[in-house]
């Protein structure tokens, strides 16, 4: 690599010229590979925008990106309340009301327990039959459970909770 001495351009090591016209092996200035029409007077540089149409141009582009904005402004507001009125229109969830649902999940699995003596196993016909008669596990009903008092005690009810 070397530099020349009199635009500072970096040139590759074999390079005989520089494009400014400085003859590496004479070490003296010589005549530019530029033309007239590539010659870019100094203090004059033709790169990017000109001022005037970027002082035009950007408060129209700001103004044609003002309803993306707004539109992009007016979706997240309008989710924002849809998730809000959704969340609001949640029934209020009652633990106890919770915990005695599971209980009965679970007392009604216990019931559904086949009877089997020690040592015994189960055979697939009656694992299936129990499979297909035991209520769905994590269905909650939206129901609430009937009054204890209303309906009349039979031998198939489930024990009285503690």
């Amino acid at each position: 690599m070397q530099e020349c001495p009199l635009c500072g351009l970096i040139n590759p090591g074999e390079a005989l010229r520089c494009d400014c016209g400085y003859d590496f092996q004479t070490q003296s200035p010589g005549n530019s590979y530029f033309t007239k029409e590539d010659h870019v007077p100094q203090g004059q540089l033709n790169v990017g925008l000109n001022p005037f149409y970027a002082a035009l141009f950007s408060p129209l582009i700001l103004v044609g990106m003002l309803p993306f904005l707004l539109g992009i402004g007016v979706w997240r507001w309008l989710c924002r309340r849809l998730a809000r009125e959704r969340i609001n229109a949640l029934p209020e969830v009652d633990h106890e009301s919770a915990q005695d649902i599971a209980q009965d999940i679970v007392d009604s699995l216990i019931a559904s327990q086949p009877t089997l003596t020690p040592g015994e196993h189960p055979t697939d016909e009656q694992m299936v039959t129990d499979l297909q008669s035991a209520p769905p596990v994590g269905v909650i009903s939206a129901t609430p459970p009937p009054d204890s008092s209303e309906t009349p005690d039979s031998p198939d009810a489930p024990p009285p909770r503690r």
